[in-house]
């Protein structure tokens, strides 16, 4: 794992779905110890639509799954 000096500051949450959202946390870090409160709280209210628009999605993420049934099984430790 990187610190959050290490991390560019050009994140865009929106745009890259390969973000974790655990991840997220270090370029608010970076944009507060860097740029400021005001451009930290932008990038946070961007990241907190793109959450909620996840959260009420998840019902129906969740029927279609079911509906798909199970695809593959991933293998046991012990397997």
């Amino acid at each position: 794992m990187l610190r959050w000096a290490e991390l560019p500051c050009n994140c865009q949450p929106a745009t890259d779905q390969r973000t974790p959202v655990w991840e997220a946390l270090h370029p608010l870090i970076c944009a507060l110890h860097y740029q400021g409160a005001a451009l930290a709280g932008g990038l946070l209210a961007r990241m907190s639509r793109a959450h909620r628009e996840w959260v009420n999605a998840w019902s129906s993420i969740k029927q279609a799954a079911n509906e798909a049934g199970v695809l593959s099984t991933q293998p046991g430790l012990d397997e």
